[in-house]
C-alpha cells in the first residue's frame, strides 16, 4: 500500500507535514520505536512511529535523526503529538529538518495510540495480500453457481471468461464440441485431433500444451474417478498467470462433475442408439422398421458400413472411436471385452484409406471393414468385417477392408478378362518374378500341379517328377514370398483363383488366330 492510502484510514486523524511527494511511496509495515538510532532494526518501506520521548530535537540533532531514517529507506516518520506525550506539536526543527532530509513526516493526534496505526497497517497489508485468495474463492463460488444454474457448462465458461480472460471450449470423448447451434467453436485441426486421440484419450494421460495458429494451448482430462468424460481445451495468447491457472484448476473438478451428471441423464439415448445397433445387426428387421428406430434415437442413414476390431486396450478404444467419428456421419459402438463393433451410418467416400491411417496411427491389433450396403442389410457388412478381421489377424497385418479383398473382388468380376488378368497378375507377380530368376526350379508349375491334385503333395510331385520334399519346399517358398498362407481356406481359393485366371488368359490367347 502507499503512503496516500495510509493517511486515508478513517478514524486515525493522520495528517503529512512534509513530504508530498512521497505519498505514493509503498509501505510495507508499520513500527514504533524510542531508539535515537532504530536503523539496525529496520528494513526500508516502513512508517516509524515515535512520541520522541528520548529524542534530542534540536536542528542539528533532528536532522542527523531524519537523515539516518532516510537513508534507511524509511517511507515516512510519524510523530504522535499532545498533551499525554513529549511533544504538544511537532516541534518547528523537526519538520525543517525532516524536509531537509527529504524524509515525510506524518502528525498523529493524541487521541490515536500508536498501536491503532500498526493494527491498521498491519490489517490493510494482510488484506491485500490476502486479495488473491479472496478472489479466487469469490470465483469458486461464482464457478459453482454457474454450473448450478440452467447454462450448466456454458454457465462456467462464461465466467472463465468474465474472471481469467479464458477462452474454452469442451469436447466429449469423441472429440464433439459441447456447444449448442449456432455458438460453433473454432475446430480441431486434423493434427491436433491426432494429438489429443493418442495422447489423452488413446493413452489416458494428463494435460498436454501445444501451439496451434499463433494461439498456445491447453488440454485437459475431464472425468471423475478415474472416467475419462471429455477434454477441455483453453485457447491463450500469453503465460498464464499463477492467478489464471489457480482458477483453471477450479473449473476443471467442476466441468467433470457436469458432464458426469450429462452422461447420466443420457442414459436413455445411449439404450436407444445400442437398440438400433442391435437391430441392424440381428439381420430381422424390416426397413421402416430400422428407419423408425433410427428416427427415435435422433439418427438417420441412407448406409451403413461395419468394423470389427481388436484392441489392447479401453483407452485406446476410446481414441479409435473418436477417429472413426470423422469417417462418418455418425457411429454406433459395440463392446465386446478385447473387441468391438463400430457402424459407420453414411460413411465418407475415402473411408478406406482413412480408416487405414487411423489403424495404423492408433496401434490397433487388427481391424476389418465389411461394404458399404443399406441398413436393412448391416448383417452382411457385420459378416464381412469379422471375416476381414480375421483375414488380418491370420495374416498378421493390420486391417483388411473387404471391398478391396481380392477374394470377392474377382469372384464378382469373373465375366471381365481384362480384370481377371490384372487380378491373376497382381497375385502372381512374387512368383513370377522368383521363376524369372530361378528357371531351374520354378513354382507356379508346382502350384499348378498342387491345385490339379487337389491338394494332394504327393500326386502333385509325382506329376512333377520330382520328391515330396521338394514340393513341401517349393510351397512353402510360394508362401513365404506371396504371403498366401495355403492351409487358409480364403487364401487358399485366393491363389487357385488366380493361377485358373491365368490359364484361361494363356487358353484364349491360344485360340486367337
Amino acid at each position: 500500500m502507499t503512503l496516500r492510502e495510509v493517511l486515508r484510514f478513517p478514524g486515525l486523524g493522520l495528517s503529512l507535514l512534509t513530504g508530498e511527494h512521497a505519498l505514493d511511496r509503498e509501505v510495507r509495515w508499520a513500527h514504533v520505536s524510542e531508539l535515537d538510532d532504530p536503523t539496525p532494526w529496520l528494513e526500508g518501506g516502513e512508517l516509524l512511529l515515535t512520541t520522541g520521548l528520548n529524542a534530542q530535537w534540536g536542528y542539528d540533532g533532528a536532522l542527523e535523526y531524519c537523515q539516518r531514517l532516510a537513508l534507511a529507506g524509511v517511507s515516512a516518520l510519524g510523530v504522535s503529538t499532545g498533551p499525554n506525550v513529549a511533544h504538544d506539536s511537532v516541534p518547528d526543527e523537526l519538520i525543517m529538518a525532516a524536509r531537509d532530509a527529504d524524509l515525510a513526516l506524518v502528525d498523529i493526534p493524541n487521541l490515536t495510540p500508536l498501536q491503532s496505526v500498526v493494527r491498521a497497517v498491519a490489517d490493510a497489508i494482510n488484506s491485500e495480500l490476502n486479495l488473491p485468495l479472496r478472489s479466487t474463492v469469490e470465483i469458486q463460488r461464482q464457478l459453482s453457481e454457474a454450473a448450478a444454474s440452467g447454462d450448466g457448462i456454458l454457465g462456467v465458461f462464461s465466467r472463465l471468461r468474465e474472471s481469467a480472460g479464458l477462452d474454452c471450449v469442451a469436447y466429449d470423448t469423441r472429440l464433439q464440441p459441447l456447444t449448442p447451434e449456432g455458438d460453433p467453436p473454432q475446430p480441431l485441426t486434423g493434427e491436433l485431433r491426432q494429438q489429443i486421440r493418442k495422447r489423452i484419450l488413446g493413452e489416458a494421460r494428463g494435460s498436454m500444451s501445444v501451439q496451434e495458429g499463433g494461439a498456445a494451448l491447453i488440454v485437459l482430462p475431464l472425468g471423475t474417478e478415474g472416467t475419462l468424460r471429455g477434454v477441455l481445451v483453453v485457447r491463450h495468447s500469453a503465460v498464464l498467470s499463477a492467478h489464471q491457472r489457480s482458477i483453471l484448476k477450479m473449473s476443471v473438478p467442476i466441468l467433470s462433475l457436469l458432464l458426469d451428471l450429462r452422461h447420466a441423464a443420457d442414459a436413455p439415448g445411449r439404450r436407444a442408439r445400442q437398440a438400433v445397433i442391435e437391430a441392424l445387426l440381428s439381420g430381422n428387421e424390416s426397413p421402416e422398421r430400422i428407419a423408425g428406430m433410427l428416427q427415435s434415437a435422433g439418427m438417420s442413414a441412407t448406409t451403413v458400413q461395419v468394423v470389427r476390431a481388436r484392441m489392447r486396450s479401453g483407452p485406446q478404444r476410446r481414441g479409435f472411436v473418436a477417429g472413426l467419428v470423422e469417417l462418418a456421419a455418425d457411429v454406433l459402438v459395440r463392446n465386446e471385452d478385447d473387441r468391438m463393433t463400430a457402424i459407420l451410418c453414411d460413411p465418407k467416400p475415402d473411408v478406406v484409406e482413412r480408416l487405414r491411417d487411423l489403424v495404423d496411427g492408433t496401434d490397433v491389433l487388427e481391424a476389418g471393414l465389411g461394404k458399404e450396403v443399406d441398413p436393412q442389410d448391416a448383417e452382411l457388412s457385420f459378416q464381412e468385417a469379422t471375416r476381414a478381421r480375421e483375414v488380418a489377424q491370420a495374416r498378421g497385418v493390420a486391417f483388411v477392408a473387404l471391398p478391396d479383398y481380392h477374394t470377392h473382388a474377382a469372384l464378382m468380376l469373373l465375366g471381365d478378362p481384362t480384370e481377371q488378368t490384372a487380378f491373376a497378375d497382381s497375385i502372381l507377380h512374387p512368383i513370377d518374378a522368383h521363376d524369372r530368376a530361378n528357371s531351374r526350379q520354378p513354382l507356379l508349375p508346382a502350384l499348378q500341379a498342387f491345385f490339379d491334385a487337389i491338394g494332394s503333395l504327393e500326386l502333385a510331385a509325382a506329376e512333377l517328377g520330382i520328391h515330396r520334399h521338394t514340393m513341401r519346399a517349393r510351397l512353402a517358398k510360394v508362401s513365404e514370398i506371396s504371403g498366401h498362407d495355403l492351409t487358409s481356406a480364403s487364401e487358399y481359393l485366393e491363389l487357385w483363383l488366380a493361377v485358373e485366371f491365368r490359364r484361361l488368359h494363356a487358353a484364349r490367347g491360344a485360340q486367337r488366330p
